[in-house]
């Protein structure tokens, strides 16, 4: 069986788009998973330090202030203000958005799918017809 360029163009092809199928249906996946890969709820993640624990730990320890020091203290909040801290709630959820995002991601798959099966389908007729052609050569 001869092998052309175009055979090569067509199963780099092929490879590609198994592999665009492949990412479409990791990233639906991803898409409504609700842990983002940490391992922690929320994204959370404890801050890595490459220090030693002993380390660590002595420079946690404030030294003692002496007599006669004083701190650099802040300036006392407000009356009714007694040191709250009001933060900006996170944004709600965008189901809607998750769902259309995931919904793209497995269309393209499908698509990825069906063009892997059209040229599938394309160099089976092809390898057939070539086939009969030798075939009809032989008689």
């Amino acid at each position: 069986m001869a092998t052309t360029i175009f055979d090569w163009i067509v199963r780099t092809a092929m490879l590609v788009m198994a592999g665009l199928v492949t990412l479409s249906i990791l990233g639906a996946i991803a898409t409504m998973s609700n842990d983002p890969g940490t391992g922690f709820a929320g994204g959370d993640r404890p801050l890595i330090d490459a220090r030693p624990a002993q380390e660590r730990e002595g420079e946690a320890a404030p030294a003692p202030a002496r007599p006669g020091e004083q701190d650099s203290v802040a300036p006392a909040p407000a009356p009714g203000q007694a040191g709250t801290v009001v933060a900006v709630p996170p944004p709600k959820e965008d189901r809607q958005g998750k769902w259309l995002e995931a919904i793209a991601y497995a269309l393209l798959a499908l698509v990825g799918i069906a063009a892997i099966g059209v040229l599938m389908l394309w160099r089976a007729v092809r390898e057939l017809g070539r086939l009969a052609d030798r075939r009809d050569l032989s008689r």
